[in-house]
């Protein structure tokens, strides 16, 4: 029964001490939890060689001057102290980007940008990446989170920042270039991402879907032979004489297409 009244004092003291400890360490705004420690005042003591005058002070209120304490008095002293884990902030996870959002950032860089309205060289009105206005641009503004800037833009009043004129190009491609894109190629839903982003980048552009030997190949799982087969055109071998930017693009293709795979039917 001693026994047992003895180990409930000590777990008494301890939980005593660890409390003062956490009320010690919110007070002084650190991150350690302080455990106190009772100690008697020796002869010849003084709280600047017992430990942390301040840390002390806290643990022990009833000490008026600390510079009069006497020997056989019972203080409070900072024992070992224990590092407090921060907690670690929750940062929400940025939503995955798929699918045309995917292809329409890879796009974007390869392509020019104007905020406003401005004709192309074939007098076409046009605005963004490459957005050319016709009779499905206001449904195309809208389902791209646009709508209530359509007329204004269309007017020439306002104009879509970056960010705008990426999703409405990515809106453009899943409503043309993407369906477009795999009507000429029958696995494409099979196809490894870097792959898919190329292949509707070409359809863009054009380039593959006027190589008719190229869509072959592919479409028979020769990737190297359509890579190669790619850049046997005229506008790449001009693009490569005259150093514009045209033929590093087609490169970049051209070498996600000869890398291809295909993923396994579901």
């Amino acid at each position: 029964a001693l026994k047992q009244l003895a180990a409930v004092e000590i777990s008494k003291k301890k939980k005593l001490s660890e409390q003062r400890g956490v009320m010690l360490a919110g007070v002084l705004g650190v991150t350690t939890t302080v455990f106190s420690e009772q100690y008697t005042v020796q002869k010849g003591d003084y709280l600047g060689k017992l430990g942390n005058v301040k840390e002390i002070l806290k643990l022990n209120p009833q000490i008026k001057d600390p510079d009069l304490i006497r020997p056989g008095q019972k203080i409070n002293l900072p024992g070992k102290k224990t590092a407090v884990p921060k907690a670690t902030p929750k940062v929400a996870p940025k939503p995955a980007v798929t699918g045309t959002e995917s292809f329409a950032k890879d796009l974007a860089p390869h392509e020019g940008y104007r905020s406003h309205v401005y004709k192309d060289h074939k007098g076409n009105p046009t605005i963004g990446i490459g957005h050319m206005f016709g009779p499905d641009s206001k449904k195309r503004f809208k389902a791209a989170g646009l709508g209530d800037k359509y007329e204004d833009c269309v007017g020439g009043k306002c104009g879509l920042s970056k960010d705008e004129a990426t999703k409405l190009l990515s809106q453009d491609l899943k409503d043309v270039y993407v369906p477009r894109t795999k009507k000429l190629i029958t696995n494409f839903d099979r196809l490894n991402p870097e792959a898919q982003s190329a292949a509707v980048g070409s359809v863009y552009r054009g380039g593959l879907s006027g190589s008719p030997k190229t869509l072959g190949l592919i479409n028979q799982g020769k990737f190297k032979e359509a890579g190669k087969e790619f850049l046997n055109n005229k506008e790449y071998r001009e693009s490569k004489k005259a150093g514009t930017g045209v033929y590093k693009r087609m490169d970049s293709y051209a070498k996600a297409i000869s890398s291809a795979t295909l993923r396994p039917n579901k």
